[in-house]
C-alpha cells in the first residue's frame, strides 16, 4: 500500500492526488451524506409524524369503540321510549367525552404542517355534531335510524381517518386494521338493529334484510382482514372466528333469523353482541399496539440509518484525513530522503541514493538532483585524472630535477676542473709576463752593448734574423692566445647563458665547458711554446751579444735590430698583460659559475 501511494505521489500533481484522495471523496461523501441524511431526515420527521397520527389512531380505536357501545345504547334508549339504559346512557358518554378529551390533546401534539393533521381536525369537528345528536336522543325527539345515522357517520369518519395514515411499510397493518374496524363497527350497527328487535318484540322483513346485509358486510371486511399474508392478522382471525363470543353471537344471529323474538331480553342482546364486541376490540387494540411498535422500530430503524449514514460520513472524514495525513507523511518522507541525499552528496557521499522518481514536480526535482550528482561525479572523476596526470607529471618533473641535479653536480665538478685549469693557464700567462719582463731587461742591456760593440753589428745581423724567425713564431703563438683569449670569452658568454639556463636544461653547458676545457689546454701548449721560444730567444740574444762584442762593426745594425726586437718585447708583454688580464676575468667568472652552480644544486636538493 505504501509503495503504491509513493507511486502516486511521485508520478501525480500533489493538488491532484489530495483532491482524489482526500477532497474528491470527502466531497462525494458530503454530498451523500447530505442527500442521504436529508432524506433520512424526512423519514424521521413523517415517521415521527406517523407516531403521533397512530397515537390519535389508538385514541380513536378507544373512541370509536365507546361510540359504537354509545349508539347501540341510545338506539336501544330510542326503541324502547326511554326506559332501556336511561341510567348507563350518561356514563357511556363520560367515558365517550374522556376520550374526546385525549383526542384533541393527541391531535393538538401533531405538526401543524403534518397531513394527518388536518384529516383528524375534520373528524374532530364533525363530533361536534355529537352534542346536538345527544340532546336531542335525551328529548327522544329522535328516530332510532337518524340517530344511529350521525353515530355511524361519525365513526365512519375516524375510520376513514386511520385508513388515511396507511403509507410506507405500514399500509397493509393500517388497511387490515381498517378493515377489521369496519367488520367490528357492521358489528355494532348488528347490535343496535337485534337490541331494537329484542326491545320491540318482532322481525320485519327489513329488519331482516338488515341483519342479513350487516352480516354479508362482517364476513367481506373479515375476509378483507385476513387476505393479507401477515401471521398477526392470521392468529387475530382466529381467535375471532374461534371464540366463544363469536358462537353465542353467530347462534343468537340465527335465533332472530328465524324469528324467535318473543323471549329476547335487550339487555341479554346487548350483552351478548357487546361481548363479541369488546373482544373485537382487544384485538383492535392489539393490532393498533403493534402498529404503534412497528412505527416505533421505524423509527428506531430510521434513526439508526441517520446514525450510520453520519457515522459513515464521520468515518469517510476521518478516512479521506487518514489518507490526506498518510499521504503527507509519504511525501514529508521522500521530501527528507530527498533533503537526506543532498546532504550526503553536500558532504561527498556522490553514491546517495535518491527515491525513483515519476512524471510529475516532485519527480523533477529527484531528476535535477540526480542529473547534479552524476555530473558532478563525472567532474570529480575528470578532476582526479588531471591531478593524476599532474602527479605523474610532478613525479616526471622529480625525476627530472633528480637527474638535473646529477648533471648539474657533474657540470659543477666540470667547472671546478676548468676553474683550476683556468688559473693554471693564467699562471703560466703571468710566468710567460715575467719572463717577457726579464726579455726585455736583456734587449736594454742588449742596447747597450751595441752601442757599445758596433764591429759586431754584421755578425749580429745574422742572428737577429735568426732571433726575427723566433719573433715569427712568438707572434704566431701570440695570435693564438688572442684567438684562444677569444673563444675563451665566448665560451665565457655561453657559460653565462647556459648558467642562466641550468635550472631546466644543462646539457649545452657540458659542450661549453669541453670546449673551454681544450682551450685551456692549447693556450697551456701555447704558453709552453712561448717559453721555449723565449728561452731560445735568450740564447740566441747571448750569441749575438758575443758576436757584437766580436764584431763591432755590426753594431750599429745590430742596435737598429735589438730596437725593433725591444719594441716586439714591449708589444708581446702588453698583449701578454691583456691575455693575464683576460684569463683573470675568466677565471673569476668560472670561480662565480662553479659557485652559482653549487648552489643551484644544493638547492634542487633540498626541494
Amino acid at each position: 500500500m505504501r509503495r503504491f501511494l509513493r507511486g502516486i505521489i511521485l508520478n501525480y500533481s500533489a493538488l491532484a492526488v489530495f483532491l482524489l484522495v482526500g477532497g474528491v471523496p470527502l466531497i462525494l461523501a458530503a454530498v451523500y451524506a447530505g442527500m442521504f441524511a436529508l432524506d433520512r431526515t424526512n423519514d424521521l420527521e413523517r415517521v415521527h409524524n406517523l407516531g403521533d397520527a397512530y397515537e390519535v389512531s389508538s385514541i380513536s380505536v378507544n373512541l370509536i369503540h365507546e361510540l359504537q357501545v354509545e349508539r347501540g345504547m341510545s338506539a336501544t334508549y330510542l326503541a324502547s321510549g326511554g326506559t332501556e339504559f336511561s341510567s348507563r346512557l350518561d356514563g357511556q358518554r363520560a367515558k365517550v367525552d374522556a376520550l374526546r378529551a385525549d383526542f384533541e390533546l393527541a391531535l393538538s401534539a401533531i405538526h401543524s404542517d403534518s397531513p394527518f393533521r388536518s384529516a383528524f381536525e375534520q373528524s374532530n369537528d364533525l363530533m361536534a355534531l355529537l352534542d346536538k345528536e345527544r340532546g336531542i336522543i335525551s328529548e327522544s325527539s329522535a328516530t332510532v335510524s337518524e340517530a344511529v345515522s350521525v353515530y355511524t357517520d361519525i365513526i365512519e369518519q375516524l375510520i376513514h381517518q386511520i385508513d388515511m395514515t396507511a403509507v410506507d411499510d405500514f399500509s397493509s397493518l393500517v388497511h387490515a386494521t381498517v378493515a377489521f374496524l369496519r367488520a367490528k363497527d357492521s358489528m355494532g350497527l348488528e347490535r343496535a338493529a337485534a337490541a331494537r328487535i329484542a326491545t320491540l318484540g318482532e322481525l320485519t322483513d327489513a329488519d331482516m334484510r338488515r341483519l342479513v346485509t350487516l352480516a354479508t358486510v362482517q364476513d367481506m371486511y373479515f375476509a378483507d382482514f385476513v387476505r393479507y399474508d401477515d401471521d398477526l392478522l392470521q392468529s387475530a382471525y382466529d381467535r375471532v372466528d374461534k371464540a366463544f363470543e363469536t358462537v353465542k353471537v353467530l347462534r343468537l344471529r340465527e335465533r332472530i333469523l328465524s324469528g324467535d323474538v318473543e323471549n329476547l331480553r335487550p339487555v341479554s342482546v346487548f350483552a351478548d353482541y357487546t361481548s363479541r364486541i369488546n373482544l373485537l376490540h382487544r384485538i383492535e387494540l392489539e393490532l393498533v399496539d403493534s402498529l404503534q411498535t412497528s412505527v416505533s422500530a421505524k423509527l428506531v430503524e430510521t434513526r439508526g440509518s441517520l446514525f450510520r449514514i453520519l457515522t459513515l460520513f464521520v468515518v469517510t472524514l476521518i478516512f479521506c484525513g487518514i489518507m490526506v495525513w498518510g499521504l503527507g507523511r509519504i511525501k514529508a518522507g521522500i521530501l527528507s530522503e530527498i533533503v537526506s541525499a543532498s546532504k550526503r552528496m553536500i558532504d561527498g557521499d556522490l553514491d546517495a541514493k535518491l527515491p525513483k522518481a515519476g512524471r510529475n514536480q516532485l519527480s523533477d526535482v529527484i531528476r535535477t538532483i540526480a542529473i547534479f550528482r552524476d555530473r558532478t561525479r563525472e567532474a570529480q572523476a575528470a578532476m582526479q585524472a588531471v591531478l593524476d596526470k599532474e602527479a605523474e607529471a610532478l613525479a616526471s618533473l622529480r625525476e627530472a630535477t633528480e637527474k638535473g641535479n646529477e648533471r648539474s653536480a657533474r657540470i659543477a665538478q666540470d667547472l671546478e676542473r676548468t676553474a683550476q685549469s683556468t688559473e693554471q693557464l693564467a699562471q703560466s700567462v703571468q710566468n710567460a709576463v715575467a719572463n717577457t719582463d726579464m726579455a726585455n731587461g736583456f734587449a736594454g742591456e742588449m742596447r747597450v752593448k751595441a752601442n757599445e760593440g758596433t764591429k759586431v753589428v754584421n755578425d749580429a745581423i745574422e742572428a737577429m734574423g735568426r732571433i726575427r724567425n723566433a719573433s715569427d713564431k712568438i707572434t704566431s703563438i701570440i695570435k693564438i692566445i688572442d684567438e684562444i683569449a677569444f673563444q675563451t670569452n665566448l665560451l665565457a658568454l655561453n657559460a653565462r647563458v647556459e648558467a642562466a639556463r641550468a635550472g631546466h636544461v644543462g646539457r649545452g653547458f657540458a659542450v661549453v665547458a669541453t670546449e673551454v676545457q681544450q682551450l685551456a689546454a692549447r693556450s697551456a701548449r701555447a704558453a709552453g711554446d712561448v717559453s721555449t721560444l723565449i728561452e731560445e730567444a735568450a740564447r740566441e740574444v747571448q750569441t749575438g751579444v758575443k758576436i757584437v762584442e766580436a764584431s763591432g762593426d755590426t753594431l750599429a745594425e745590430i742596435s737598429f735590430g735589438a730596437n725593433e726586437i725591444a719594441q716586439l718585447i714591449e708589444t708581446v708583454t702588453d698583449m701578454s698583460r691583456q691575455q693575464s688580464e683576460a684569463l683573470d676575468e675568466i677565471n673569476q667568472a668560472t670561480n662565480r659559475l662553479d659557485e652559482e652552480m653549487r648552489t643551484l644544486s644544493s638547492g634542487r636538493s633540498a626541494a
